[in-house]
């Protein structure tokens, strides 16, 4: 993990990807090309999480997809695209007794 010249700011890579968070975004950038992740930040904020404490490795897990328990957050968050970027969605077990999770539609 590499700080950023921002105070509280990380940068993250791995492969061809960088995500570069900062107090007042984020940036994911794939292959060069930049993608606003602003909206996951807030979505991470909302479900009680500090974007600041995520481990690296908890960041790189969000970003391949998989549900992932973030510090602060009692349910499993999982990234997904929606048409201006991307954010971050809660996951709840669908049942008590059920092991499968679904997604909460809001």
């Amino acid at each position: 993990m590499d700080e950023c010249d921002e105070k509280n700011a990380i940068s993250l890579s791995w492969g061809r990807r960088e995500i570069r968070i900062s107090g007042e975004g984020t940036t994911l950038y794939v292959n060069g090309v930049p993608h606003d992740m602003t909206m996951m930040l807030e979505a991470i904020r909302g479900a009680g999480a500090r974007p600041e404490r995520i481990s690296p490795a908890r960041w790189i897990s969000l970003l391949r997809g998989r549900p992932t328990v973030l510090p602060g957050c009692e349910s499993p968050l999982v990234m997904v695209r929606v048409p201006s970027g991307y954010t971050v969605r809660c996951l709840f077990p669908a049942g008590e007794k059920e092991h499968s999770f679904q997604a909460e539609m809001q």
